[in-house]
């Protein structure tokens, strides 16, 4: 909707309608009230997307504190935990988890 009055005014403006000045004065309210919304979308998104990674991690905590210690290898609860692992140049592994958490392990 901003956008279709910003489009008016230009051509409102082309058509000498209306002046430069109120033109220039109108566009920049309309661009400062969409440059607005935008952040505020934005900021919005990035709260979502921070509610989702606090509760990948507490499914993490949940997972880690429902298991007994464990003395070999369980590939449910591995599977449970990480997403991927992967390894760097200089053959750093990181492990990155399903809660977007990453752990680098340097290599010895």
């Amino acid at each position: 909707m901003l956008s279709k009055k910003r489009i008016t005014y230009g051509e409102l403006f082309t058509q000498g309608v209306i002046d430069q000045m109120l033109y220039v004065q109108q566009t920049d309210v309309l661009n400062q009230k969409i440059y607005d919304l935008r952040l505020r979308r934005t900021k919005l998104i990035n709260e979502d997307e921070d509610e989702k990674c606090i509760e990948r991690m507490r499914e993490l905590r949940k997972v880690i504190n429902d298991t007994d210690y464990l003395t070999s290898m369980d590939e449910k609860i591995y599977d449970s935990i990480v997403d991927t692992v992967f390894v760097e140049q200089d053959g750093t592994l990181i492990f990155r988890l399903k809660c977007e958490l990453e752990f680098p392990i340097k290599r010895w």
